[in-house]
């Protein structure tokens, strides 16, 4: 999930946005919740982006076989 989040807020971006790809603003917009990042490390996290990333994940056609740590 983290890698989906990941793409989803650009946290990772390794080159500039294209412009035809939508900037979504409100992704941070409302509360947050605390989520383990997966190594052991708890962050505060927009719960906007959590569901958009859980909901994209299932339906994907298949799992992730990994995550960004």
């Amino acid at each position: 999930m983290l890698e989906v989040m990941s793409i989803l807020d650009g946290y990772l971006k390794v080159q500039e946005p294209r412009d035809d790809m939508p900037i979504i603003t409100e992704l941070n917009d409302g509360p947050a919740v605390e989520f383990d990042m997966g190594n052991g490390l708890v962050t505060r996290i927009p719960s906007r982006l959590i569901e958009i990333a859980e909901y994209l994940e299932s339906i994907q056609s298949s799992k992730p076989e990994g995550y960004v740590p």
